[in-house]
């Protein structure tokens, strides 16, 4: 999946970059310091921001999910049919005679027979890469750790956010490889989210739940939103009309949700109920907020978030 992700990135860019020599040193600094141009990268850079933390989010608990399946439905079985057969041979050696004997050597057989059968399916080519199977674990896994990198990378390039590309003192170089940078990053995570085996349901509902959700508070309750990006280093002055939610903000919200999905006494083998789940996200993650700004001697206006409220006129989004 690897190489065909990198063999995917290749291809677009040999197909859509331009070559450094092949347009003039002038033009591309008037490319670079056009304001559309600074625009489009500050656009990009947060959308990527928001794709890479869900992406990294999703596929982080889809492993653990599909770990926790082949333990309990693969190893666990064999396992115990395993052990039950030492110990009915054990027995048999015993200073037994006649019918018990007999018995707990056909029993012993059997349990012999299950282990070998559910080894025989869990190697079987149909099964070996399905999602009962520990290595689409292990391919989240590695998306997962790949993703971490790129989030990396993302951070590197916000010292060019803001007017970095237009005003900063960077060199004309540094600035060009920084926008090609950008978008070769969009480019591989289109190649990833095609080789990448699809997320379960379960968990893609959670987190697209509270995506949604928080856009929807911060079109109604814009008082709510600034009251928790006052606490950020990046304030975002302009607020975008696609996707009103700060990053910060939003990545904030999927770390609490993370921890809320990991106190679920039955996770990693099952997933908690979207609603439930995200509303209680939600309540916990902006009554902090609140209990923030009244231990610094602030009010709560009228028109901020209410939980209750809120869930009222929201139901439809379930």
């Amino acid at each position: 999946e690897k190489n065909q992700r990198q063999a995917a990135t290749t291809t677009y860019l040999k197909d859509h970059v331009v070559d450094d020599h092949t347009i003039g040193h002038t033009t591309i600094t008037e490319s670079i310091q056009h304001p559309q141009t600074q625009l489009n990268f500050n656009t990009t850079l947060k959308k990527l921001w928001r794709r890479v933390e869900m992406m990294k989010r999703t596929n982080h608990f889809a492993a653990a999910h599909y770990r926790a399946r082949h333990f309990w439905f693969w190893f666990v079985p064999i396992s115990s049919t395993v052990f039950l057969t030492m110990l009915l041979c054990l027995a048999t050696a015993a200073d037994i005679t006649g019918a018990s004997r007999v018995a707990l050597s056909l029993f012993a057989a059997l349990f012999a027979a299950v282990a070998l059968f559910l080894n025989f399916v869990q190697a079987s080519p149909r099964f070996r890469g399905g999602s009962w199977s520990n290595s689409r674990a292990e391919v989240h896994r590695s998306a997962e750790v790949e993703l971490g990198q790129v989030a990396f990378r993302l951070d590197t390039l916000g010292k060019y956010d803001g007017r970095g590309l237009t005003a900063g003192s960077h060199s004309t170089k540094s600035r060009a490889n920084a926008i090609r940078d950008l978008y070769r990053i969009d480019v591989y995570l289109q190649a990833m989210q095609r080789c990448t085996p699809e997320i379960p349901q379960s968990i893609n509902d959670v987190f697209y739940l509270l995506a949604q959700r928080l856009k929807t508070i911060c079109r109604k309750y814009p008082n709510a939103v600034k009251l928790r990006t006052s606490e950020y280093a990046y304030y975002e002055d302009e607020v975008s009309p696609e996707n009103p939610v700060p990053v910060e903000m939003q990545i904030d919200a999927l770390d609490l949700l993370g921890r809320e999905i990991q106190n679920y006494f039955l996770y990693p083998l099952f997933m908690p109920n979207a609603q439930d789940v995200v509303s209680r996200t939600i309540d916990i993650f902006f009554a902090k907020s609140e209990e923030d700004r009244s231990r610094r001697g602030g009010t709560v206006a009228a028109t901020d978030y209410s939980p209750s409220y809120y869930d009222d006129e929201t139901q439809d989004l379930v």
